[in-house]
């Protein structure tokens, strides 16, 4: 069973519309300028990004539960679903603070805290938005603007469930971050 997409294809005509409607929105949020960097391997979102806005972007794959020894400083770094990933967003939060640059941005989208039948099971956390207020604050980061990223697709990929359905009407919240 192959696991891993090929880069020949990796076409936009291919990707889910789950997919295609998320890039299409994050691209209308997002500004990366400077050094850009992107949490975690190479994937197709990094790449239409870069695509898109015709820059380059260092994929930062580290072990994110842990601290890190990268010196590198970025001037934008996008986080796009990785923080309900982590065990401890907070010092995920504290090593993207540190390699960035001052003046520098934060991208970061995270599910919304749905009921627990709901929940990804590979997610630590979805957190709820007071809590996730709180850690922006205990990280000394600001949020500039926020907004919301569809995820799902064409309504007929989920009507084979209940689940499913509801999972249709899920979206992701998006924010611009700055250091305090």
């Amino acid at each position: 069973m192959k696991t891993k997409l090929e880069k020949n294809e990796l076409w936009f005509d291919k990707y889910p519309n789950s997919f295609t409607n998320r890039v299409k929105e994050t691209i209308k949020f997002i500004n990366p300028t400077g050094a850009v960097a992107d949490c975690g391997e190479n994937n197709p979102m990094k790449e239409s990004i870069e695509k898109h806005f015709n820059t380059k972007i260092t994929s930062l794959n580290w072990n994110f539960n842990e601290k890190h020894s990268i010196t590198e400083k970025y001037d934008t770094i996008l986080c796009f679903e990785v923080l309900e990933h982590v065990f401890n967003p907070l010092l995920f939060l504290e090593e993207l603070k540190r390699i960035l640059n001052p003046n520098g941005k934060i991208y970061i989208s995270t599910p919304y805290q749905y009921p627990q039948f709901l929940k990804a099971i590979h997610h630590y956390h979805e957190i709820p938005k007071d809590r996730l207020m709180w850690l922006f604050t205990e990280a000394n980061l600001h949020v500039v603007t926020s907004g919301k990223v569809t995820i799902a697709g064409n309504w007929y990929n989920h009507i084979i469930g209940f689940r499913p359905i509801l999972r249709y009407f899920q979206k992701s919240r998006i924010f611009l971050l700055k250091v305090e």
